[in-house]
């Protein structure tokens, strides 16, 4: 007769149901009775005696400040302050009838997931703009393309309520490439207007300027900004041709009173060299072209 040795034994530990004091499990238990966490409160507050009902042109991120340093804006004329950081710097430029928001630059804060869509929602109830022209950056080696990419990674654009006009020398930002910043809280904004009842069908632009350099992630609190003088950065990477683009359309978009060039330094060697680095986002390169 044979006989197994192990008929007696005890099963190994993987063949027995874990339960309660199995372990010791060092997160917090989620009891019944546990309150779910409120979400932060936002105040916003705007800042100037600024017209309202007319274009607004909203400017954020690196390319935003590069782009001021050039842009003959003038005088700050207001601020917009969430939970009393500054985040935002108003203009109104001497070439155009519209406000300017230089926003979430490097010299001030990056906004919270859980502030944008608030921040959106009062600039626009606050301004009630009659358009928008909005600027960003998108990463350029992240972009995903089934077609070849161009030589370099072009200004690309995204709009809502609004048809571009066959003159407009920027590429569509097509899908299922996405805008995580605080520009598509504003984009989503006017979009969802535009199907109520009652509402406008504002139309906005956004334009997005490459960059080679990874977007950090979101903050989860508002840092502290500075005021002043927006300077023109030696060390960008955008060129000064991408520049002039930019305000080309922007002023086309605006309405501009009388024609506004981007003027920036007269030579722009280390930004032109740094914008001719960007690959067209090959996978050896680091892309995620398809």
């Amino acid at each position: 007769m044979d006989v197994d040795p192990l008929a007696d034994t005890v099963p190994p530990r993987y063949a027995v149901e874990s339960d309660d004091e199995d372990e010791y499990n060092p997160l917090p238990s989620q009891s019944s009775s546990a309150k779910p966490r409120a979400a932060p409160s936002v105040n916003i507050k705007i800042v100037g005696n600024i017209a309202t009902k007319c274009p607004l042109a909203v400017m954020s991120g690196p390319a935003a400040a590069h782009w001021a340093g050039g842009a003959a804006l003038g005088e700050q004329k207001g601020a917009v302050y969430v939970n009393s950081k500054m985040v935002g710097l108003l203009f109104v430029p001497s070439w155009t009838d519209s406000v300017v928001l230089v926003s979430e630059t490097a010299r001030h804060t990056t906004l919270p997931l859980w502030a944008q869509h608030q921040y959106a929602q009062a600039i626009s109830n606050h301004f009630a703009p009659t358009s928008m022209v909005l600027l960003d950056t998108y990463f350029s080696k992240g972009y995903i393309s089934s077609s070849d990419p161009p030589t370099g990674a072009p200004v690309r654009h995204l709009a809502v309520n609004h048809t571009p006009s066959a003159n407009l020398r920027v590429p569509l930002y097509a899908p299922p490439n996405l805008v995580h910043t605080t520009s598509a809280a504003f984009m989503a904004l006017l979009y969802l207007q535009s199907l109520e009842p009652q509402g406008s069908k504002v139309p906005g632009l956004l334009l997005l300027a490459p960059s080679s350099t990874l977007p950090p992630q979101p903050p989860s609190t508002i840092g502290a900004g500075e005021g002043g003088p927006i300077p023109l950065s030696d060390d960008a990477e955008w060129s000064a041709d991408e520049m002039e683009l930019v305000q080309s359309t922007v002023c086309t978009v605006l309405g501009a009173k009388t024609p506004s060039v981007w003027k920036g330094r007269s030579t722009l060697s280390r930004g032109s060299s740094e914008a001719s680095k960007r690959r067209t986002g090959d996978v050896g390169d680091g892309g995620m072209y398809i």
